[in-house]
């Protein structure tokens, strides 16, 4: 299995060209659009794990988009983005990132259900000193972004090092953006 590895890692290195984009349809933008795709399907999947009529979804813009518009949204930024190896790295890595936060719950979500663990979140919630509350959840996209920094600053041009450096920085922005967003109108009711 390293061997396959290896020899997949250098073919990819051999056939990308120094610049930006490899051509659509080539041994390379297949590859990327695989990788985009398994991120999402991951994402997507782990999401429908925890919470499959999306009541409890962070991102009000995939909660209007809904399944759906997901999948049609997951396969355009395959197509398009597979064409851009750096970001499709990205992709992957943030999607990752966000169904292994999925899975980190999603099992006491659907053993209680969505409807039962929304009231006894939002229980915790006001229980919560809002310092404590918000403050860790900074914490979390924090120390998430943290690694991605250091990586966009001092990753020179390595494409792989910038694209999982801005992935796990995008993952880091998202989880405050949308936490905060969901305390926010969890606050308001």
């Amino acid at each position: 299995m390293p061997e396959l590895f290896t020899i997949t890692l250098q073919w990819v290195t051999e056939s990308v060209p120094p610049g930006e984009f490899v051509p659509y349809g080539s041994g390379p933008w297949w590859l990327f659009f695989c990788l985009i795709l398994a991120g999402r399907a991951c994402d997507l999947g782990s999401t429908f794990l925890a919470t499959p009529h999306l009541k409890l979804e962070g991102n009000p813009i995939a909660r209007r988009l809904g399944w759906r518009g997901g999948i049609l949204l997951s396969l355009f930024a395959a197509v398009c983005f597979g064409a851009w190896p750096m970001i499709a790295i990205s992709l992957a890595t943030t999607s990752g990132l966000v169904a292994a936060r999925n899975c980190q719950q999603a099992w006491l979500m659907r053993v209680m259900g969505e409807a039962h663990y929304r009231v006894w979140f939002m229980d915790q919630i006001w229980r919560a000193p809002r310092v404590l509350l918000y403050g860790c959840h900074w914490a979390e996209a924090g120390l998430s972004a943290l690694p991605g920094v250091a990586l966009l600053i001092w990753g020179g041009d390595n494409r792989v090092s910038l694209g999982v450096g801005l992935g796990l920085t995008g993952y880091g922005l998202a989880v405050a953006l949308f936490t905060t967003l969901s305390l926010w109108r969890l606050g308001r009711r």
